[in-house]
């Protein structure tokens, strides 16, 4: 009598600031002991750098094939007893027709050839390492970071503004000064509720009236409290946060540039 097979649950990693980008990755390995490996470091990722990721973990190709969902990344070994990574790629490839990004886990490199056949994104050596599969699934998630969009209502229009765009953000009240490279708008919103929108990443609340965005500042002073803007203004440092702003910015500098 055939063993029924064990998937394993769903692992569901909801962080704070993600501004709604979720992203689900199936990993798919015969050995259960390396499935839990993969999906603890991915975990640990997506702890570390505030992100919103959905991991399944599968037992083989069969239970996978199976599954009717879609993921944004499959992490599959190459080197399963029932069905290989590679037959694997090719049938999520032609008979369910994923364009996802495709990581093949492997202890051996001589089939990377044969595995662009299947528009291979890339190969981690086995025992995977944590920078290999953070290079990964930097590749899936740096993307989503500086693509994202908010919509934030002012008294006659609803804006959609790009987050790149946005310089700062200024608390006035009840509502929001939100300067961006083409000027600064009034929006019907609390800071605090903006924030809660933003790409933590990229986003920073540094005192109680200001939340700057990382990829504007021109240069700072810490013993001033003081960072300086790409368009020439100044926005004060709370005594409180000059520690947390110059971690934030040292992870933001290592990781985005």
């Amino acid at each position: 009598m055939r063993q029924k097979e064990e998937v394993f649950p769903l692992v569901f990693l909801r962080m704070k600031n993600c501004a709604a980008v979720m992203k689900w990755i199936a990993i798919c390995d015969d050995d259960k002991a390396e499935n839990e490996l993969v999906s603890r470091l991915i975990e640990e990722y997506a702890i570390k750098y505030d992100y919103d990721i959905h991991t399944r973990a599968f037992p083989s190709g069969r239970s996978l094939l199976r599954s009717e969902q879609i993921f944004d990344m499959y992490i599959l070994d190459y080197q399963m007893d029932e069905m290989d990574g590679m037959e694997l790629a090719e049938k999520l490839r032609k008979e369910k027709h994923v364009e996802s990004y495709i990581v093949f886990l492997t202890a051996y490199m001589h089939f990377v050839q044969e595995a662009f056949k299947v528009n291979t994104h890339r190969f981690l050596h086995k025992p995977v390492k944590t920078e290999d599969l953070y290079e990964a699934l930097n590749s899936l998630m740096l993307p989503t970071v500086y693509a994202r969009h908010i919509s934030l209502k002012r008294e006659t229009q609803e804006d959609i503004i790009y987050t790149n765009d946005i310089i700062c953000i200024e608390a006035q009240g009840k509502s929001s000064l939100v300067t961006t490279k083409s000027g600064t708008v009034a929006y019907n919103h609390l800071m605090k509720d903006i924030y809660d929108m933003l790409p933590g990443q990229l986003f920073l609340k540094v005192h109680r009236s200001y939340i700057i965005n990382f990829e504007q500042i021109k240069n700072y002073s810490i013993r001033d409290r003081l960072i300086t803007m790409r368009d020439g203004r100044k926005i004060p440092i709370s005594r409180d946060l000059v520690n947390e702003f110059v971690q934030k910015h040292e992870q933001y500098i290592k990781r985005f540039k």
